[in-house]
């Protein structure tokens, strides 16, 4: 029986079920860790309004990370990224199995991306600066998510959850580009990220300056439960299919 992550032949068009389906799937199978970072996240935004001291709290905590180096925010995005999706999951009942080369492997590409975001969003904030009108606003979502998600991140996600698939296997890995592997996982990817991301970024500027960064962190933690999940459905697909190849 084939998953809805299962590769249509080498050759075929993709149809838009087959382009969403893992998207859904995903969805699907973390529900429930995702409902919990909702509800912490949902919790902290009333917290702000509700609890004298919070609004402080949260300036100085942003004061100190914008105060703060690359590395720091690399560890940010571990955490986010990481730790509190392996919380998440273990408070929900999820099932989780992390060797020490997959740890190795999520916190090297979460630690890219956290790069890349670092210095994409120094460029964008100084293009459009920190108060945006609405049309700015939407004009620098647009960016994000055709010129960062389409053109930057999503390639380094394919390629790098491709890398962990075929064994970390450059050449294995150069092969997906030739069968057209490469592109039906990007296009899938990125519909995940186009599902998820644009509404969320959009949410989060409307907040307070202070908490954004804060929201935004929960927010990579319901992506990093998205992303791992569609990757490791077809991991263990073609974990199974590169041992066939080279037995």
């Amino acid at each position: 029986m084939s998953s809805p992550t299962d590769s249509p032949s080498a050759g075929s068009s993709l149809t838009l079920r087959e382009i969403v389906a893992p998207a859904v799937q995903s969805v699907l199978a973390m529900w429930k860790p995702l409902a919990l970072v909702q509800v912490i996240a949902l919790g902290l935004a009333a917290a702000y309004y509700l609890v004298p001291g919070v609004p402080a709290l949260t300036q100085s905590a942003s004061d100190f990370k914008g105060r703060s180096g690359l590395w720091f925010n690399i560890v940010l995005i571990w955490v986010a990224s990481i730790i509190v999706p392996s919380l998440a999951k273990a408070a929900t009942g999820v099932k989780q199995a992390f060797s020490g080369k997959d740890l190795a492997f999520l916190m090297l590409y979460f630690g890219v991306i956290g790069v890349c975001l670092e210095y994409w969003y120094r460029l964008v904030n100084g293009w459009f600066g920190e108060n945006l009108t609405f049309g700015g606003l939407l004009l620098k979502v647009l960016l994000d998510q055709t010129i960062f998600s389409a053109g930057i991140s999503m390639p380094i996600a394919t390629l790098a959850f491709l890398w962990q698939e075929k064994g970390f296997s450059w050449k294995h890995t150069a092969a997906s580009f030739k069968t057209g592997e490469f592109f039906r996982r990007y296009v899938s990817t990125l519909a995940m990220c186009w599902m998820f991301w644009p509404i969320i970024v959009i949410a989060i500027f409307a907040l307070p300056p202070n908490l954004q960064y804060f929201m935004s962190m929960l927010c990579q933690a319901a992506w990093s439960l998205l992303i791992v999940h569609l990757s490791t459905q077809a991991l263990n697909r073609g974990s199974a299919t590169l041992r066939s190849e080279t037995a």
